[in-house]
């Protein structure tokens, strides 16, 4: 084993990204770096909305200026080969409109989703939609209201924790189906985000920590319960992907000819 597949296999890759990042991170804290202030200087009090610029932090607060992230590429869980993901960070007390094109794609769906990762690993679905239910315009484009309220023909629940969208295009061809193109918007809302406070700085490295951690428990979890059967499609029970934000659509079938829910991919 060469000393960077050592490195890798023990962690020791990732204990040192950790450490470099804390690192930058005092640099950015430096007492060079920061305005003085107290009395006599003649200099205002440091800036919170600044440090929390210096940290890296505004992009944390557009939850107010939603816009779908293309999510197919990064390995999370038990994410389906086969699946074009979008995900969107939203609000449950707001409303969204969604539109786009179904396209030649086998299959698509959209759910309102309240991650809950940083506090027991779990995702719960607060709406969901599948393709069977969208009715679209006669040029084929499809508009989806997501709102506390039925608004619309293609409505999408929203809760009070909901946090996020999560679409779902499934290939059956990928040399012969096209996945649809969906764009999204905030009606009525701030239009932008709010000042950046003390109290959100550390609510949000707080909640960027344990949202890692726990995600990384849940699926270390399934990583184990999969190695316990090796070569093998077991039925572990609807629950288990469910509690992991799981798509209640797609369904796999085992050896035995039972339909057990798929892994949430």
């Amino acid at each position: 084993m060469s000393d960077v597949d050592e490195a890798v296999w023990t962690g020791r890759v990732w204990s040192e990204f950790c450490r470099a990042l804390e690192a930058a991170g005092q640099v950015v804290l430096a007492e060079g770096t920061r305005r003085p202030a107290g009395p006599g200087r003649g200099v205002p009090l440091p800036d919170p909305a600044d440090q929390g610029d210096a940290l890296l932090l505004r992009g944390q607060r557009g939850s107010g200026l939603p816009r779908f992230h293309e999510l197919d590429l990064v390995k999370i869980g038990a994410d389906n080969p086969d699946n074009v993901y979008l995900s969107a960070n939203i609000r449950g007390n707001r409303t969204y409109r969604i539109t786009g094109r179904r396209d030649t794609i086998a299959y698509f769906s959209i759910g309102s989703k309240a991650n809950r990762y940083a506090k027991d690993g779990t995702m719960a679905s607060t709406g969901e939609l599948t393709d069977a239910d969208l009715v679209a315009e006669p040029d084929g484009s499809i508009e989806i209201i997501a709102s506390a309220t039925r608004q619309g023909r293609n409505w999408l629940p929203l809760a009070p924790d909901s946090t996020g969208l999560v679409i779902r295009q499934t290939y059956l061809d990928r040399a012969a189906e096209t996945p649809g193109s969906w764009h999204i918007a905030q009606l009525g809302g701030p239009e932008r985000p709010g000042e950046l406070t003390p109290e959100f700085l550390a609510t949000a490295l707080r909640r960027a920590a344990l949202s890692v951690h726990g995600t990384a428990a849940t699926f270390a979890r399934w990583t184990e319960l999969f190695m316990s059967k090796p070569n093998e499609l077991p039925d572990f029970g609807q629950e288990m992907y469910q509690r992991a934000g799981g798509d209640p659509e797609i369904s796999t079938c085992t050896a035995t000819g039972r339909c057990s829910p798929a892994r949430p991919g």
